[in-house]
């Protein structure tokens, strides 16, 4: 069984990944317009979409979601997180959507949906993202979902063929780690079978209405958040 359970936003159903998802994800692994600033470089044949799918699906430290229009379950899109690597403490987020879906809200959508499932079930207080400069769409999705310019990097696709001069964004929540909860199961009855939304902040108060809230932690300034992360700052958030 997935650890990853079924979330649903408005217009999306973001479920976990099975083998029989390839051949939509190849509709967007194997095109260069979504790839291009991606950590993984343009898939080639199936096979190569079936492989990252079992290693996504695999990985114990990685929580991984196929984005589904809740209209007629096609899968349009993938997102994931996983604990930073280069960034202690930090919940590194990404993900790709279908080109024909682009420029709708949907990503948008789709991450703060995750970022909630970090927040209140997972106990995440600290999440990060990085994108290529050249690919500002990607920034501006991760401001609509709160975060912010932290400080300039670069990345490498995982084959090594490609390194991208990046921004990374970051966002932090003054909650308690410890805060959590399982999350609410799916319906059996078929006249729910488009699911629920969730109203994650009402979730959340129910969680916490005993709960003294703790102080807000004081607004770490860019420079700052940057020399934590060990990277450059960049006045300029790449945004404009």
């Amino acid at each position: 069984m997935s650890k990853e359970p079924t979330l649903y936003t408005q217009r999306l159903i973001l479920r976990p990944l099975t083998p029989a998802d390839a051949p939509a994800m190849f509709s967007w692994t194997g095109d260069e317009r979504v790839t291009r600033y991606t950590s993984y470089s343009t898939h080639r044949d199936l096979g190569q979409t079936e492989a990252w799918i079992r290693a996504a699906v695999e990985d114990p430290d990685k929580w991984t979601w196929g984005f589904a229009l809740r209209e007629d379950r096609r899968l349009i899109g993938v997102g994931s997180m996983k604990p930073a690597a280069d960034a202690p403490g930090f919940w590194e987020i990404g993900y790709a959507l279908h080109h024909d879906f682009w420029n709708r809200g949907y990503c948008t959508e789709a991450v703060r949906a995750l970022l909630d499932y970090a927040r209140f079930f997972l106990g995440v207080r600290k999440v990060c993202a990085v994108f290529a400069v050249d690919n500002p769409s990607s920034g501006r999705v991760l401001k609509k979902c709160g975060m912010r310019f932290a400080g300039s990097t670069k990345f490498t696709k995982s084959d090594g063929s490609q390194t991208f001069h990046a921004r990374r964004y970051v966002l932090e929540w003054p909650l308690k780690p410890d805060l959590v909860r399982a999350p609410l199961q799916d319906s059996d009855d078929p006249a729910d079978r488009d699911g629920p939304t969730y109203d994650w902040e009402a979730q959340y108060r129910e969680l916490t209405k005993d709960l003294k809230e703790p102080e807000p932690d004081p607004p770490i300034p860019f420079a700052e958040a940057a020399r934590l992360l060990g990277h450059q700052t960049d006045d300029d958030d790449g945004d404009r």
